[in-house]
């Protein structure tokens, strides 16, 4: 069982994201949320650096915090038991990063069952309504996106289930090729490997 973060762990993953030069924690945890569903596996040292961004490591310590928040998200997704922001900016920015992934990703876009369950999270990132993203049909605008803000985790494993047997069909064995300890970390930190992620 992964453990989730420890509340000064979290801090600390917070702290190190509210610098500029990379995304946010929420919008970072979107990310991660996009990740654990995608139908597309991204390699670890590609969304790793995307989210240390241009900031700069105190310890390779953060860079293995954000790796556990990305197993813990997997976890997450198997048990059911979501956690997601409950502020409307930080949702904003969670939904930003999350659909920033699925945009990218033409299997998720040739889901159409995950396109549809997804629908609420793109209006959420973008700050439109339905009717302004040319869906018609929703009589209280503001009212559903009130109610889509309240069942995030419920909308985020709607997808995830929906993309399930793709994700299955990508699933290919990874080769895990040796990494002297005096090479660049594969996480993209720029530091070297034994300095950052490696474990004797």
């Amino acid at each position: 069982m992964i453990p989730p973060l420890t509340d000064s762990e979290d801090a600390r993953l917070r702290a190190f994201m509210a610098r500029p030069g990379g995304p946010s924690y929420d919008r970072a945890s979107g990310i991660l949320h996009a990740l654990a569903t995608a139908p597309t596996r991204v390699d670890s040292s590609t969304w790793l650096a995307e989210l240390i961004g241009e900031r700069e490591l105190d310890s390779p310590n953060d860079a293995l915090l954000i790796r556990r928040l990305h197993d813990w998200v997997l976890v997450a997704f198997e048990e059911g038991a979501l956690a997601v922001p409950e502020d409307p900016e930080a949702i904003h920015a969670f939904c930003e990063g999350y659909v920033h992934v699925a945009m990218a990703d033409r299997a998720w876009r040739a889901n159409g069952d995950a396109t549809l369950e997804a629908f609420p999270l793109l209006c959420l990132a973008q700050r439109k309504t339905p009717s302004e993203l040319g869906v018609d049909g929703v009589a209280d605008e503001d009212a559903w996106l009130a109610e889509q803000r309240r069942d995030l985790a419920q909308t985020l494993l709607a997808v995830h289930a929906a993309l399930a047997t793709d994700r299955e069909a990508a699933v290919t064995p990874v080769r895990r090729e040796k990494i002297a300890r005096n090479e660049p970390c594969p996480c993209g930190s720029g530091r070297k490997y034994k300095k950052c992620c490696y474990r004797p």
